[in-house]
């Protein structure tokens, strides 16, 4: 009987010093390799929805910036005038390559009905050699060359274009196999217009003659985000205004 009862009390002390004893080393490796697969799956999930973010964010900015610029040059385009404003049509396009082009537009130089009210503005746009879209204004007769631009913008980054401006005549024929002048060659980003434009000196004629033919514009060029993931096209074409002596 004596014995009995010391092995019933040996077995209770037993189990009390068992439930005392915590938790073992292998529920201790279990439960910390959980807690490790756990972290490591929260923190991937975050990684990913950051990085969507993020891309969508670049995307976003990409494109917009390009089509920002390009609305803006459409616009530019759509009062071309000669550099007085006179509406004479006369070298309203100094030179028009593929990546570059000078001409005058009223800006800032119209008062409603009444029309042009001063000069126009000599605008350079041009895609440069670190393949930024560059956006450059000049007063339309520059005190002195190399003339500083007025106001500079770089719209567009990673650009791409063989053929950034394509011109067309009345008739819809592509104008790009004319000779239709030369542009001087810089630097990237903003640059000084290095000497003065053809018509203030003594102009090839068929160059003149070629420019005076251009009826409308076509912008066409790609652009990628910074991640260099997603491409976006741009293209527009438009008319140019019809004044006298085109």
């Amino acid at each position: 009987m004596l014995t009995r009862t010391r092995t019933a009390i040996g077995r209770r002390l037993d189990q009390q010093a068992s439930r005392d004893a915590g938790v073992s080393l292998i529920e201790m490796l279990v439960a910390m390799a959980l807690s490790t697969i756990l972290g490591a799956v929260t923190l991937m999930l975050f990684v990913q929805v950051s990085s969507a973010s993020n891309d969508t964010t670049d995307r976003t900015i990409s494109s917009t910036q390009a089509r920002n610029a390009q609305q803006a040059w459409s616009s530019y385009l759509q009062v071309l005038d000669d550099a007085a404003g006179a509406g004479t049509g006369s070298n309203r396009f100094e030179w028009f390559t593929a990546k570059s082009v000078l001409f005058y537009a009223d800006l800032n130089n119209r008062a409603g009905a009444v029309g042009t009210t001063s000069a126009a503005t000599m605008v350079w746009l041009r895609l440069d050699s670190a393949n930024q879209l560059v956006e450059e204004k000049f007063p339309a007769s520059p005190a002195s060359y190399p003339a500083t631009a007025t106001t500079c913008r770089v719209l567009a980054f990673r650009v791409t274009a063989t053929q950034l401006f394509t011109a067309y005549n009345a008739t819809g024929n592509d104008l790009s196999a004319n000779s239709m002048g030369t542009s001087p060659t810089v630097g990237s980003g903003c640059q000084k217009l290095p000497s003065a434009p053809p018509s203030k000196g003594t102009p090839n004629a068929i160059v003149v003659a070629n420019l005076k033919t251009i009826a409308s514009v076509a912008i066409a060029f790609s652009t990628t985000d910074v991640s260099k993931h997603h491409t976006f096209n741009f293209a527009t074409t438009l008319t140019l205004p019809l004044v006298a002596g085109t």
